[in-house]
């Protein structure tokens, strides 16, 4: 007798669940990878961002230092935002890729907290009814090998 938890539902819901994981690691190696890169000043001031919300590089051709200090500071924070906008675009991409938002605009639901919050809301929602289906398919097949055993094991007579 077969007491496994092979049925169909339970292994399309594991088999989902793993594709999930899955997908959730190599976003998460993909992030790490992301490097956001802007130019300023006829691309004589080049910035770099990484994952971890840093600036990484900050390059300037040293012409630059002909330039005012004021306009080298605005040149250089117009470098940082664009490095960082050039990483929230590549995060945001990768993001529709892995939820699926293609007719939503990502900017919008990363930028807008309650947006983000109602689509993490929406995932919780979808893992919980799958939750719900796996732990109904655990309990009848739990049952399923309780009215098993309780045919294989007939009461005993108290003499």
């Amino acid at each position: 007798m077969d007491y496994s938890l092979g049925s169909a539902s339970f292994d399309r819901f594991q088999a989902a669940m793993e594709q999930d994981a899955e997908r959730m690691r190599g976003f998460q190696e993909r992030m790490s990878q992301i490097r956001g890169r802007g130019e300023a000043a006829d691309g004589r001031i080049v910035a770099e961002v990484d994952s971890e919300g840093g600036l990484t590089a900050l390059d300037m051709d040293p012409r630059v230092l002909r330039m005012p200090l004021e306009d080298i500071s605005a040149e250089i924070r117009k470098a940082v935002n664009a490095a960082f906008k050039d990483f929230q675009d590549q995060a945001a991409a990768m993001a529709a890729e892995l939820y699926g938002t293609k007719d939503e605009d990502p900017e919008k639901i990363l930028a807008d907290p309650s947006a983000l919050l109602s689509k993490v809301e929406e995932l919780g929602n979808n893992f919980a009814v799958q939750l719900q289906d796996m732990v109904r398919e655990l309990n009848a097949q739990q049952q399923r090998a309780k009215d098993i055993a309780a045919g294989m094991n007939p009461p005993r007579d108290p003499r």
